[in-house]
């Protein structure tokens, strides 16, 4: 992983201070644009067990194991509601995420973006930390989906 830009670093430390928040990053390729497939690296892994937003290690391969969750995207708009989905390869049981409409929510986005996933266990906000301004507005947006 690249070192965070000053701005990617200012987005994650505010998601940092949300108590009971956990955050984790991947950054964004070109294929993962155009696919929406997402690997689940470690980070991300880690950080859905820790809170239990979802647990990989748990889930059966394939489509019948796969899970959809409601999540919020941020972007220059706003709050975009969306899904999330959970799910461990069938070939080779790789876990995956895949983010419906993430193409069209960050259509500003670019390979090597920061792309941040950050949730308390029930709620979850999506962002492409690259490309968010952290004014108050974005901070409050934030912080109210986890109910600051």
């Amino acid at each position: 992983m690249r070192p965070w830009s000053e701005s990617e670093a200012e987005v994650l430390e505010f998601l940092e201070r949300l108590p009971g928040v956990d955050a984790s990053t991947f950054e964004l390729t070109a294929t993962q644009m155009n696919k929406s497939i997402v690997d689940a690296n470690e980070g991300v892994r880690r950080s859905f067990a820790e809170t239990g937003f979802h647990d990989f290690d748990l889930q059966a391969p394939g489509d019948d194991g796969r899970v959809k969750i409601r999540v919020l995207a941020v972007n220059q708009h706003g709050l975009n509601e969306t899904t999330i989905s959970l799910y461990r390869a069938r070939s080779n049981r790789d876990p995956r995420l895949w983010i419906a409409r993430m193409k069209s929510i960050f259509h500003t986005a670019r390979s090597g973006d920061l792309i941040v996933i950050a949730q308390d266990g029930r709620n979850a906000v999506v962002l492409n930390a690259s490309a968010t301004e952290m004014n108050e507005d974005t901070r409050h947006l934030i912080a109210s989906v986890f109910g600051y």
